[in-house]
């Protein structure tokens, strides 16, 4: 693939390896114009890209972080809402779709957070090293969806199409 001018190969790299990964997590989520979606670890690479993508496409988004500093720079890049992953309390929702990375009681207190019926979530990491934390009670309650997604396991036809743009998720609002 030509680098455009002014971006190194390092970055050009990383780009390519999560932005694949974070249109094949769209495309996977489904996000539709006017939904809501909280996006963990917001301020990560394949997050900070998910966060851009989801703005762009019309979706309300809240972003997880740690800390002012990674608030101020997911809010750049286009975030609707912020929320300190740490803290106890979480004051948002309901959201249509969660991209779970973290793991542990992140989990369990974004599915808390999805909207029934509708509310999926998309597994995609668990920087935490902590299993993730999932009532299967509150799923059937609640009739959510829980989706795991594989870079890895994606047919190379598949990531051919994300790591181009050609994915099936639009991108970009009408």
């Amino acid at each position: 693939m030509p680098v455009p001018d002014g971006i190194g190969d390092h970055e050009a790299l990383a780009l390519l390896t999560q932005g694949t990964v974070a249109v094949g997590l769209l495309d996977v989520a489904r996000v539709e114009k006017g939904e809501s979606v909280l996006v963990e670890a917001a301020a990560g690479g394949v997050g900070s890209l998910l966060v851009q993508l989801a703005a762009r496409a019309g979706a309300r988004v809240v972003a997880g972080v740690r800390g002012e500093r990674e608030a101020e720079l997911v809010r750049s890049l286009g975030a609707d809402e912020t929320v300190d992953l740490e803290r106890d309390e979480w004051e948002f929702g309901p959201v249509q779709a969660v991209f779970e990375s973290i793991g542990g009681q992140v989990t369990r207190k974004a599915l808390e957070r999805l909207e029934p019926v509708v509310g999926r979530m998309v597994l995609y990491g668990n920087v935490s090293g902590v299993p993730h934390e999932i009532d299967s009670g509150l799923l059937y309650r609640r009739a959510l969806s829980v989706l795991a997604f594989a870079t890895a396991l994606m047919p190379p036809e598949r990531i051919a199409r994300c790591a181009s743009g050609r994915s099936t998720w639009p991108r970009a609002a009408s």
